[in-house]
C-alpha cells in the first residue's frame, strides 16, 4: 500500500491507497477470495467505488480477519464520504492487525475519518499514536498540525508544521498549513514568508 493525498475542505490530508492492480498479479496463482481483493484494488484505482466495496467484501467472505481487507474498505467508504463506516472499517483493521505497518496505516486513517467527522480530539489522539510507533514519518505531523489549527491550538500546530518540515522539506502544503497557523496568530511577516515557500515548491 502506499499513501497519497486528499484535498477536503481546503486542507489536505493524507490518505491511504490500495495498490497493485490485477494486471501486475500472476492471477493463476490466487485463491477466489485473493482475486476478489485485486479485483476491488482495480476497481478503486478506476474510481468505480460501489464496485470496489463489493468486491472487498466478497474478499472479506473468505478472509473474515484480514486487517488488510478491512483497510482497503475503509478507503473506499471514505472516498464515498460515508466517514462513520469508515472509521468502523479502521477500527476493525486494528482489532486484526499483522504488522507495525498495518497499525500505522489503520491509526493514520482512523485520525483522517474523525478529522471529517469534526471530532478533533479524537483525531488528535489517533496520530499521536502514530507518531509513537514512528515519530520519523512527516504526515502524521502534517495531519496532527491541521487537527491542531482546528482546535486553535496555533502554536502546537506550528511546531508539528515545523517537525514535519524538519522530516520533508519538499513538501508546499505543509509550509501553507503553517502561514495559515502563523497568519491566525498575527505573525505576518512570517505567514507571508510561509506561503512564498510553499508557492516556490508548488
Amino acid at each position: 500500500m502506499e499513501y497519497v493525498s486528499n484535498d477536503v475542505q481546503g486542507n489536505r490530508i493524507e490518505i491511504a491507497l490500495p495498490a497493485t492492480p490485477l494486471s501486475d498479479r500472476d492471477t493463476d496463482a490466487l485463491s477466489a477470495g485473493e482475486l476478489w481483493l485485486e479485483a476491488g484494488k482495480t476497481y478503486f484505482e478506476d474510481h468505480a467505488y460501489e464496485e470496489a466495496l463489493a468486491a472487498f467484501h466478497r474478499a472479506l467472505q473468505a478472509d473474515p480477519h484480514s486487517a488488510q481487507i478491512y483497510l482497503h474498505i475503509g478507503d473506499t467508504l471514505f472516498q464515498l464520504e460515508s466517514y462513520e463506516k469508515a472509521l468502523a472499517a479502521f477500527e476493525q483493521a486494528l482489532q486484526y492487525n499483522a504488522d507495525t505497518a498495518c497499525t500505522l496505516y489503520a491509526f493514520n486513517s482512523q485520525g483522517n475519518a474523525l478529522f471529517q467527522l469534526g471530532r478533533y480530539e479524537e483525531a488528535h489522539v489517533a496520530y499521536h499514536k502514530a507518531i509513537e510507533i514512528d515519530p520519523n514519518e512527516a504526515m502524521f505531523y502534517y495531519n496532527l498540525g491541521l487537527v491542531l489549527t482546528c482546535l486553535n491550538r496555533q502554536q502546537e500546530a506550528i511546531a508539528a508544521f515545523e517537525r514535519a518540515m524538519g522530516l520533508d522539506s519538499s513538501d508546499p502544503y505543509t509550509y501553507n498549513s503553517l502561514g495559515n497557523s502563523l497568519y491566525r496568530l498575527r505573525r505576518y511577516d512570517q505567514a507571508l514568508a510561509a506561503y512564498e515557500r510553499a508557492a516556490e515548491l508548488d
